[in-house]
């Protein structure tokens, strides 16, 4: 009788995996400041203009915002942006605890994958803790001169862009509410695909339902009122040269230029062309 015998290893089934990873752009994001302030009294700050991106995350209080020509209310648990030479001011009513990074962009991250805009500068958030988590982490350690303390405040960093980028997770909220969550969802959202099954999931309720609430509370369909949203912002962006058609439409969440032309003129009554040499 020969005997066989056989290694651990090859007993084992060989696996090999790989896969490729694509991203719209390569974001490159380089972190110039970041700090806090804590306790202060209707504190406020500009009208001024700076030359780099500045996000500010409100832990406690509320104001004002005021850049690119409209005024923005905020409150607690939300973040919001400043652009680049871009004059703004903001103005807190009472106590306030803000943390704020400033950091230059290669490609332009706060409105592509943020949806941060000059005229939508203000955005609120469901996981603010993980969002308070990342902004403290990067404030401690930026006191630090170890090079490996750089490279986790870079991780922390991208960790606050992922939370900040990534769909709303299942809540639990009163039926009142459904419609008002839907709202504040469009309007944070807008830039992104947006299914509304994939939201009343999240609300635990059939579409149809979160439909019918929502026609009875607002007046129209949930994809009638997000598709105001979009071309409001829309309106708003291509105010504003060197802003492409092409890059307004997947700014304000239409992959189809064309598409998004013909909606627009639907709503407006110009194509877009035709909208900015009115403004």
């Amino acid at each position: 009788m020969i005997e066989l015998r056989y290694s651990q290893m090859e007993a084992k089934a060989l696996f090999y995996s790989e896969n490729e990873l694509f991203f719209d752009h390569w974001i490159q994001l380089h972190i110039i400041k970041c700090g806090k302030r804590t306790n202060a009294v209707d504190h406020s700050f500009g009208p001024k203009s700076r030359k780099h991106s500045w996000l500010i995350f409100v832990k406690n209080g509320e104001g004002v915002l005021k850049t690119g020509g409209g005024s923005y209310k905020f409150h607690e648990h939300c973040v919001f942006s400043t652009f680049p030479n871009q004059e703004f001011e903001y103005t807190f009513s009472g106590y306030s605890d803000i943390m704020w990074i400033c950091f230059d962009e290669a490609v332009s991250i706060l409105p592509n994958h943020l949806g941060l805009h000059p005229h939508s500068p203000v955005k609120y958030i469901e996981d603010f803790g993980k969002v308070e988590d990342a902004f403290d982490a990067m404030y401690s350690l930026s006191r630090s001169n170890l090079q490996s303390d750089q490279y986790r405040i870079l991780s922390h960093f991208y960790a606050l862009f992922a939370i900040l980028t990534e769909k709303t997770r299942e809540v639990r909220i009163p039926d009142a509410s459904y419609a008002d969550y839907a709202i504040r969802y469009f309007e944070n959202n807008y830039m992104n695909d947006i299914y509304i099954t994939d939201l009343a999931k999240t609300l635990g309720i059939e579409s149809s339902y979160l439909s019918k609430l929502f026609k009875k509370q607002v007046g129209c369909s949930p994809i009638e009122y997000l598709t105001k949203v979009r071309i409001d912002k829309a309106k708003q962006l291509l105010k504003f040269p060197p802003y492409s058609i092409k890059n307004v439409a997947k700014a304000v969440g239409f992959s189809d230029p064309l598409y998004f032309s013909k909606i627009f003129k639907h709503y407006t009554g110009l194509n877009p062309t035709e909208f900015t040499k009115t403004t």
